[in-house]
């Protein structure tokens, strides 16, 4: 057998393992191996089976690059110890997903928080992004991403992502005791409407927001003590209880 054809075999190998592993990376196997045992498989030329040389080329998080080199027959090629998705390494996706929604003891009922962001300022936003964490474990449980024509109008982005988060909640068998959100009226009215079961709290900044901006309209002062005491009672009222919350803040009269 010539140089060549075995060459054009050994490509023809190497190609195919690549395709192998592109085809079924999302559910292989991943393993944990030490830098000198793997180096071990580069010792002996897959060609002529004589030593060779090896280099590590860089280090990507948890990708390793290898380069390859026999003296005897010119062997050369450049191994990966994973695939890419675009420029990123598939391990180091993998390893920051699995660290970001990693799963451990969850106590019900829910004390859901959610959020979400326009990628741009105004009613002209295309993308809303929407995060659903557990208050009490700091756990994210899910990441939405909405576009403005999957709805009628930016203005529906945010509850199209507070649906869809709640959804996927449910589908799990989670069942949520408390959501906090933004003061949105559409978002009210859904949970209104779909979450009877649930208490629905208003995240404290977009009140003290508000409160800040009535304060600026009427000329008012003492904006920074005000919204600072609308925090101190949202924090120190875990219970939630409304009639206690109303009496702290009312007593902000007295300091003033």
């Amino acid at each position: 057998m010539s140089l060549e054809l075995t060459d054009n075999i050994l490509n023809d190998e190497i190609d195919d393992s690549v395709s192998n592993l592109h085809d079924s990376e999302g559910n292989a196997s991943k393993y944990i191996v030490y830098q000198s045992y793997l180096l071990e498989l580069f010792h002996n030329c897959p060609r002529c089976a004589d030593p060779t040389s090896c280099i590590i080329k860089h280090i990507r998080g948890s990708m390793l690059c290898v380069q390859q080199d026999c003296i005897q027959c010119n062997f050369h090629r450049v191994w990966y110890s994973q695939p890419m998705i675009g420029s990123i390494p598939a391990g180091n996706l993998a390893i920051s997903h699995a660290l970001l929604f990693s799963t451990r003891r969850i106590k019900e009922p829910l004390c859901i928080g959610r959020d979400g962001r326009f990628d741009s300022m105004g009613h002209s936003a295309k993308y809303r992004s929407y995060s659903a964490i557990n208050l009490e474990s700091g756990i994210i449980f899910d990441v939405q991403l909405v576009h403005s024509n999957e709805v009628k109008s930016s203005l529906h982005l945010e509850k199209e992502g507070l649906d869809r988060s709640v959804s996927l909640l449910k589908s799990n068998g989670l069942i949520i005791g408390k959501i906090v959100t933004d003061r949105y009226v559409r978002v009210k009215k859904w949970v209104r409407e779909n979450l009877p079961e649930t208490k629905h709290c208003v995240d404290v900044w977009h009140v003290a927001k508000e409160e800040a901006r009535q304060i600026i309209l009427r000329k008012g002062q003492w904006i920074k003590s005000l919204t600072d005491h609308l925090y101190w009672v949202a924090a120190s009222t875990p219970s939630g209880h409304k009639d206690q919350m109303w009496e702290k803040w009312t007593s902000v009269g007295n300091h003033i």
